[in-house]
């Protein structure tokens, strides 16, 4: 009985590895072919596009020596990188189209509601590299901004024309979770009608949620409204939605010309040098607008 029992286990132990590898396969050969259905769907959308050109544009653009398959998607951080940790160019661009929505939702355009235009103005954060650019934080796209400071980081954003704004709501993404070593966890959002510089926050250094709630709660007892020179909001990314967004409605709508993004510190903070935020904005009217009083209650 022990040598049969023995010899049972060996079996088991074969099949089970060659289980392993036929699913390895099939893993692969999936792969491949989500690749293959990405790159045709990328060069089908490319063709539709240009069918107005001529003829002889499309055969410049799709020449023998170049196959439709390798048509370039746009570039985002890959597996191996020098900074992405991300998943497959094909993969993560079919995920992204399918699970972002657009920032303003069909509630807000039936009240007037808009995304600011904003400009950045100046910031202390440096910049990764030149593919990780500040104005990448104001594209709705999974272009990422990734600084080369890890916390405490700050920048400024003045409206896009000469008028002032609104601000209603404040809006965070971070980039998905194991695609960058950095998503951006916690900021607070500042808003002036005068230009504000990337000093005149050092006091809300390592500045948490708390101390933020008891602000608010210190405000509402002695029924008082923030000051300007007061967060307008606290973003974190421990509310955010599944794919990775935070919107935050202002309790009392904020008036100016300039905002001011202090991010915090990165969800892996202890660990990281630097931090990566894929958009912020913020959503409002442009021009001057009158509102009842509001207090922080």
């Amino acid at each position: 009985r022990g040598a049969r029992f023995v010899v049972d286990l060996e079996n088991v132990a074969t099949m089970a590895t060659g289980m392993r590898e036929r699913l390895e396969r099939r893993i692969l050969d999936l792969a491949a072919r989500l690749s293959a259905d990405d790159a045709a769907d990328e060069s089908s959308r490319w063709q539709r596009y240009e069918g107005h050109q001529h003829r002889s544009d499309l055969n410049r653009r799709f020449s023998p020596s170049i196959e439709p398959a390798h048509v370039p998607l746009s570039p985002v951080p890959l597996l191996g990188s020098a900074h992405g940790r991300g998943r497959s160019t094909l993969l993560r661009n079919r995920l992204g189209m399918s699970t972002r929505e657009s920032i303003v939702t069909e509630p807000d355009r039936i009240h007037g509601i808009t995304l600011l235009q904003l400009g950045v103005v100046d910031s202390d954060g440096g910049e990764y590299s030149s593919e990780y650019k500040l104005e990448n934080l104001l594209e709705q796209n999974m272009a990422t901004y990734c600084s080369a400071k890890s916390k405490n980081i700050v920048v400024v954003f003045e409206h896009a024309t000469s008028s002032s704004f609104v601000m209603t709501h404040a809006v965070m993404r971070s980039p998905p979770r194991g695609s960058f070593t950095a998503p951006v966890k916690d900021a607070l959002v500042f808003v002036s009608s005068k230009p504000m510089n990337v000093g005149d926050f050092a006091a809300y250094d390592d500045y948490t949620s708390q101390e933020y709630e008891n602000l608010l709660s210190q405000k509402a007892a002695a029924n008082e409204s923030l000051d300007e020179e007061e967060p307008a909001a606290f973003l974190s990314a421990s509310r955010a939605e599944g794919d990775g967004t935070v919107t935050t409605k202002l309790t009392v709508p904020r008036t100016g010309r300039f905002i001011a993004v202090k991010f915090l510190r990165s969800i892996n903070s202890e660990h990281s040098t630097n931090i990566d935020c894929e958009f912020i904005g913020f959503k409002g009217f442009s021009g001057v607008r009158g509102f009842a009083d509001g207090t922080l209650r």
